[in-house]
């Protein structure tokens, strides 16, 4: 039950560290709910390691669904991650360009 706990606070402080990413970048970012949790995967290792992260966000200009930032590692089972693994942004195609703008325009938030 230890384990359990310690994975899931690893998982919501990982999940919390990306949301603080996203606000240092985009300022006043909202977070998007409902159909689009956010979520951690956390796998029964040692070390604890998240496999696998999304935070779902909402943009000007969002027409079909929420942008992500995403944390994605996927090693074999047991092996150390060996360099960096950087946070990937992902939105709908249809919004490509909307976000686009948004992500090069960080201060034209309203």
């Amino acid at each position: 039950m230890a384990g359990n706990a310690a994975r899931k606070a690893f998982g919501e402080g990982f999940l919390d560290m990306m949301k603080d990413r996203l606000r240092n970048r985009f300022p006043g970012t909202e977070f998007d709910f409902g159909s689009h949790r956010h979520h951690v995967y956390v796998p029964i290792s040692r070390p604890i390691v998240v496999q696998q992260a999304m935070v779902h966000f909402s943009f000007p200009g969002m027409k079909i669904g929420p942008a992500s930032i995403v944390y994605e590692h996927y090693g074999n089972h047991g092996q150390m991650l060996i360099g960096p693994v950087r946070l990937e942004f992902r939105c709908c195609a249809g919004d490509r360009e909307a976000f686009e703008k948004f992500a090069t325009e960080p201060g034209e938030l309203e």
